[in-house]
């Protein structure tokens, strides 16, 4: 099923944060896809690889932005057009 084709149909709109680090392109493609969402949020930072949740792990950040407390430090950008 196309994530982005479910989410254009649902009336459920979560807030979604999207992680990725700017060296893996098919990450950063498949983060893309989702742009248009208003709800979707997409950071890309400088470290990670495809492996960017053991880098933010490692680096601290997880824990916080599991619980929702965690501030983009601005290191890389927000793909994101501003909401």
């Amino acid at each position: 099923m196309d994530l982005k084709a479910l989410l254009a149909k649902s009336n459920f709109n979560p807030k979604i944060s999207i992680f990725v680090s700017k060296y893996n392109r098919l990450d950063c493609i498949h983060a893309e896809y989702l742009w248009e969402f208003k709800n979707i949020s997409i950071y890309e930072f400088d470290e990670g690889g495809h492996e960017i949740v053991r880098f933010l792990r490692d680096s601290g950040k997880l824990p916080a932005i599991l619980l929702g407390t965690y501030v983009y430090s601005g290191k890389g950008e927000s793909l994101a057009p501003p909401a």
